[in-house]
């Protein structure tokens, strides 16, 4: 079912897009998810309406759509989202940025108000993370709302490195026969393996970067030869010798042995990276900003949690403080590194952690640090600060939603900070945060191309576990 958007005159196709007029951007996006939806016109009890083959600008406060009988219509097109919404969209994917880890391939621009540019990595997090999660709540059809989120996690489904034949099975569900190629994507998987073992993404991006070179208008192919044979002597002089390196007289300080920490016959291969505080103690006013009280009753909490009896003597006072964590094989940030950096553009140091009974909770890394306890081996663990409460968005269950912090409801001031300290096993996932539209103070939680399968409203923690 061919897609376009028409519009009305060659200027206004010249027109630069704003956010006035990104309705139209929107509208190609969400237009995608009417290809599922035409295969499920029993679903939308609209068989007549939906079926739109064109669409064409808004004009003031609507847009104006072409049924198949060629009359118009404003008000049966079931994606329509106001301008005032999309506007809060817009401003909320910015307000996330300083959330969202390096993990995350994509700018995390406003692209309503920043088209240009916008690469297909950027617009692929629009749908697996955007859509979902602030997109979806401003759609008003409850069914409309649920074809969306099932395409949606059809195409993270489709991105895994590795797949069940549930997941497959799954997948054969969301892809319907109107989607031509999408619906082959099972077969496609079971026959070669998950497709990003075969992306040619990084062939895409060399192409891209040889088409801007050629400037020749006339002998394009001489002037593609001649690149292809510089970039090939410059590879073969770099393995030789690295120019680069020999000319840069600012250059960073190197790794070595003394770079990072690991334990011995620790299978799960965690090492601490420096920046390193040895030696600090527990008995201080301050460890990294925190109150040396506090961290030795958090430290003292998980040994009794850990061992379930009562500890009152947690032994050595000395702990070695790291600022990164690589595991599995992220490397987990902390405000310790953040602060020591100066990083401030994006949020390295958020990460869902299960405790006991298996439930998640989110928290933010203060740092992490070794510790050496007389009954058991020297372990590594993270000193957090852990959300106020958890819960699972209301449109959908399987989108974690989370409240960063909370007020004392006879006084209006907020509570004091929840500290923790859990083993580095116990992480899951580096999250990013999406600042939620009514509220300043909730986020809803998203891991780069992972998949919440359950409803995230069962298992939950609380703080009164920790």
């Amino acid at each position: 079912m061919p897609v376009c958007l028409v519009a009305k005159s060659a200027k206004q196709r010249e027109k630069p897009q704003t956010t006035d007029g990104i309705e139209c951007t929107l509208k190609i996006v969400l237009l995608l998810c009417n290809l599922w939806k035409t295969s499920k016109l029993a679903i939308l009890n609209q068989k007549a309406h939906l079926r739109l083959d064109h669409c064409v600008p808004y004009q003031g406060d609507k847009k104006f759509y072409i049924r198949p009988d060629d009359t118009f219509s404003t008000t049966e097109y079931p994606f329509f989202i106001p301008r005032t919404s999309l506007v809060t969209i817009g401003n909320c994917i910015t307000s996330s940025r300083p959330y969202i880890p390096v993990s995350f391939q994509g700018s995390f621009d406003n692209v309503f108000s920043k088209i240009d540019g916008t690469r297909a990595v950027d617009w692929l997090d629009f749908l697996l993370y955007i859509v979902p999660t602030l997109v979806v709540p401003f759609l008003s059809n409850r069914a409309v709302k649920t074809a969306v989120l099932s395409l949606v996690k059809g195409c993270a489904l489709a991105l895994q490195w590795t797949l069940t034949s549930e997941l497959l099975d799954e997948m054969d569900v969301v892809f319907r026969p109107v989607q031509h190629y999408l619906m082959h994507i099972p077969f496609i998987v079971k026959q070669l393996g998950p497709l990003r073992c075969y992306s040619t993404r990084s062939m895409e991006r060399v192409i891209g970067v040889f088409s801007k070179l050629i400037k020749s208008k006339c002998k394009g192919g001489r002037n593609a030869s001649f690149l292809v044979e510089r970039f090939t002597l410059h590879n073969y002089v770099n393995t030789a010798i690295s120019i680069q390196n020999e000319i840069d007289l600012i250059q960073p300080k190197p790794y070595g042995r003394e770079s990072h920490m690991h334990l011995p016959n620790d299978f799960s291969g965690a090492q601490l990276w420096e920046p390193f505080h040895r030696f600090a103690h527990l008995n201080d006013d301050l460890v990294e900003g925190v109150s040396g009280p506090s961290v030795k009753d958090a430290l003292t909490r998980y040994y009794q949690r850990t061992s379930g009896l009562m500890i009152s003597n947690i032994g050595d006072f000395t702990i070695v403080v790291a600022g990164r964590l690589w595991m599995n094989p992220t490397v987990y940030s902390s405000c310790m590194y953040q602060q020591r950096r100066n990083e401030r553009s994006r949020g390295n140091h958020y990460m869902m952690f299960t405790c006991p009974y298996r439930n998640w909770l989110v928290s933010v890394v203060i740092f992490f640090f070794q510790h050496e306890y007389s009954l058991v081996s020297l372990r590594f663990l993270a000193f957090v600060e852990v959300m106020k409460e958890h819960d699972a968005a209301a449109h959908d269950s399987s989108v974690p939603i989370v409240k960063q912090r909370s007020q004392n409801s006879s006084t209006g001031r907020q509570t004091q900070p929840t500290y923790a300290v859990i083993s580095v096993n116990d992480i899951r996932h580096q999250v990013g945060l999406i600042q939620y539209p009514p509220n300043g103070n909730q986020f809803y939680i998203i891991s780069s191309y992972y998949v919440f399968n359950n409803n995230m409203r069962i298992t939950k923690g609380n703080l009164s576990i920790l």
